[in-house]
């Protein structure tokens, strides 16, 4: 009944969207440096001219269903120009920097910071609150904008980039940001660089700054509707009907990735079993019956369904140089969790959320609020409306880019003042930044790579072998040949297709190039292989399509 009569009052009178702080030592009145620099650089976020929400988006639900379900495509229109590489398992990661003029490597110093940005789970550079963000940074200056170059790390087959390993990605995986952060760092080793990450990608963030403490190149990180504690956001996610759909969609939009590059993913043998379980057909060759549900199984379409079955096994390495698999999916959840993580922070660190926020409601932050007490570059910001990267105002414009702005800048002013000393205390905190190409950690070698067209792989679903097709997909794919971890490449070759269909395509001869790798000594699973642009990798699925929203170039 409290919510109906809190709707109505929305509805008649629009809450400002003002925000409440927590942060280590607030209760007793400490002081708090990162909260000061917001005192003084974010009006957005202190002062009294906060927007109202929108009257036509009254609550969390709302806010939420309008962000993913309404038509940005004329909103925040961005250009971007890809750089893919390939990392040391032979994994495809797609970087998209705007603008495009800055996107090529600058070796000399320069004056423009770098805003490396996570998105969401399935999402990409084309997501609204991506580009609601991106559009405002790389603005120049005199036209209202930041002035900033903006990167946006597409995760493992995601945004249309073709998936070339037994991998995807996950919240307990910071090695494919590791990897675009030392290619970042070789590309603009003289830019200051901060991150953000919304939703999965702030978990990603969060777990990443926190493992790696004052051993990163980030000045600063900001999240946005982050879920810290994974089995928490699941169960609400269960808790309710109207909640449980979220469940569905999300899990919905992972299967539909899945079956996107399910191809791909049954060239490892590892992997028969979580697909054959997620998609409910048989994959492997020969007469062995599949691999059936689990007793007690989630429910099938769930987000903890695909959870379970399938990121449990796709969303990392294995030891030496993982934690996967794990047992089921709250094991997952428990592993993955950032709050694992959080007194390992050692930059300036801003959290946003909402609290009607029907995925990461105010009560799954319970142990986030709890442990951020004990690290002091950790402050909290939490609106009482706003809903799941919502926050739209009046004429349902999104707002909070603007608030993230004004955080991004106090960093970076902060960084370049002339009495920056950057001591371990204060807004600056965390020392110089730090890369391996600084601690001379970087090694180099040269590794082959075969560019093959996109048709050389075979459905691997029943379903799809049905009616065997010329594939008019012309794409290109680069596969790498020379083993650099001891974890097993796959190749088009190799698929289960070949074993089980009586008229089999031949395999087309494919270009064997070689190329560098530059790999962290001490992370070998962290490192990249730049392709060149004329190969085009994971543009032609963009270029083919009629996009409003952005352009991407080769």
């Amino acid at each position: 009944m409290a919510s109906i009569f809190g709707t109505l009052r929305n509805l008649a009178y629009p809450q400002k969207l003002t925000f409440a702080f927590e942060y280590a030592g607030v209760a007793n009145g400490a002081s708090n440096a990162v909260f000061d620099a917001i005192i003084a650089q974010c009006p957005s976020l202190v002062g009294t001219n906060q927007p109202h929400m929108s009257r036509r988006l009254p609550t969390g639900h709302l806010q939420t269903v309008y962000s993913a379900a309404a038509d940005f495509s004329t909103i925040d229109q961005v250009q971007y120009k890809r750089k893919v590489f390939l990392t040391p398992d032979g994994g495809t990661i797609a970087v998209d920097i705007a603008p495009p003029a800055l996107a090529e490597p600058v070796q000399a110093s320069e004056d423009v910071p770098t805003v490396v940005i996570l998105h969401g789970l399935t999402g990409g550079s084309h997501e609204s609150y991506v580009r609601n963000c991106v559009a405002h940074f790389v603005r120049p200056k005199d036209q209202g904008g930041c002035g900033f170059r903006c990167v946006v790390v597409n995760s493992r087959g995601c945004a249309d980039t073709p998936v070339t390993s037994p991998q995807l990605y996950s919240a307990a995986n910071i090695s494919d940001l590791e990897s675009a952060l030392l290619l970042l760092t070789h590309m603009f080793p003289q830019s200051l660089m901060t991150g953000i990450g919304f939703s999965l990608g702030g978990a990603i963030l969060t777990r990443y700054m926190g493992m790696r403490g004052k051993e990163t190149p980030l000045l600063a990180g900001v999240v946005v509707g982050a879920p810290f504690q994974l089995k928490v956001a699941s169960d609400c996610m269960e808790s309710f009907w109207l909640n449980n759909v979220y469940s569905h969609v999300m899990g919905r939009n992972l299967l539909k990735l899945l079956s996107k590059h399910a191809d791909a993913l049954a060239l490892s043998p590892a992997l028969w079993d979580p697909l054959e379980r997620a998609f409910g057909e048989k994959i492997r060759p020969g007469d062995e019956h599949k691999a059936e549900l689990e007793p007690n199984s989630p429910t099938r379409g769930t987000l903890r369904f695909v959870d379970h079955y399938v990121v449990t096994h796709t969303g990392g390495f294995k030891a030496p140089y993982g934690e996967f698999p794990f047992a089921d999916a709250d094991a997952y959840y428990y592993g993955a969790s950032s709050t694992n993580t959080l007194d390992g922070i050692a930059r300036p660190f801003l959290a946003l959320n909402a609290d009607d926020d029907p995925i990461v409601p105010l009560h799954a932050m319970d142990e986030f609020r709890s442990q951020l007490q004990k690290n002091d570059s950790i402050v909290y910001a939490h609106s009482r409306h706003g809903g799941h990267l919502g926050w739209f105002t009046a004429n349902n414009v999104r707002w909070i880019n603007t608030p993230i702005a004004e955080y991004m800048t106090a960093i970076f002013s902060a960084f370049t003042a002339p009495d920056c000393k950057h001591e371990d205390t204060g807004i600056g905190s965390g020392g110089p930044r730090m890369s391996a190409w600084k601690r001379d950690g970087v090694a180099s070698k040269p590794v082959e790579v075969e560019l093959l067209p996109a048709s050389a792989l075979l459905p691997a679903l029943p379903s799809r072998r049905k009616q065997v097709q010329k594939d008019t997909d012309d794409s290109l794919r680069a596969w790498l040949v020379t083993q650099v971890l001891n974890i097993p490449l796959m190749h088009p070759k190799d698929a289960p297709a070949r074993l089980a269909m009586t008229e089999v395509p031949p395999l087309p001869k494919g270009d064997i190039h070689t190329l560098t790798l530059y790999q962290d000594k001490s992370k070998p699973q962290v490192g990249f292989i730049e392709l060149p642009a004329e190969w085009a990798i994971g543009l032609s699925a963009y270029v083919h399509q009629k996009v409003k929203h952005f352009e991407l170039r080769v």
